[in-house]
């Protein structure tokens, strides 16, 4: 049998992934992001339960998501930064040149009402993804982008401060970091 047969070509959920025989006979050891795990055991072939799959897990951790939203909405001011980027994005549709910084802002005010069990993810395929959209992305970093991403670090280190807060300073960060650079990237629900 091959070395390359020997391992088993599945990684842990995270951690480090088994140790790989490269192509000149070295071995490595990778990180694992959870991308490469299979749902069948490699020795048996039988399916394998997946609690964090488990219906009751799903139903506890959406019940757990939309009291976190709720939270966020009437203590966390989520309603004042949703009433914010509609507006500044209704301000900018009035001019033709403004429409797809106006997108983003709805983008940013559909994340900022709701943003727990949603991911932000690169999508080259997404509305300004390509070579116009990091032409656009420069200008909405200098124009706007840096001092939206400074006051959701601000909020986000007074909330982290409260210790209670933690969830909702993460929350800020997610909004920061897409506020810097919004073109060619897409919101996601987990799940």
């Amino acid at each position: 049998m091959s070395p390359s047969r020997a391992l088993p070509d599945w990684a842990p959920p995270a951690g480090l992934k088994p140790a790989t025989v490269g192509l000149e006979g070295h071995c490595s050891i990778q990180l694992s992001y959870g991308g490469n795990r299979r749902e069948t055991t490699p020795v048996a072939g039988k399916r394998k339960p997946d609690p964090l799959r488990s219906s009751s897990f799903v139903r506890k951790l959406d019940g757990v998501r939309l009291l976190l939203n709720i939270l966020w909405v009437v203590l966390g001011g989520g309603w004042l930064i949703f009433a914010e980027y509609l507006l500044g994005g209704l301000l900018l549709c009035l001019t033709i040149v403004g429409i797809p910084f106006g997108v983003q802002c709805f983008k940013i005010a559909g994340l900022g009402l709701l943003p727990f069990g949603k991911r932000i993810e690169h999508d080259a395929s997404a509305a300004g993804g390509g070579c116009l959209g990091t032409i656009m992305n420069i200008v909405w970093f200098f124009v706007a982008g840096v001092w939206i991403f400074l006051s959701h670090m601000a909020l986000g280190l007074a909330a982290a401060i409260t210790i209670i807060g933690i969830p909702f300073a993460l929350q800020h960060l997610k909004l920061g970091m897409l506020a810097l650079s919004p073109f060619g990237k897409k919101v996601r629900v987990d799940g």
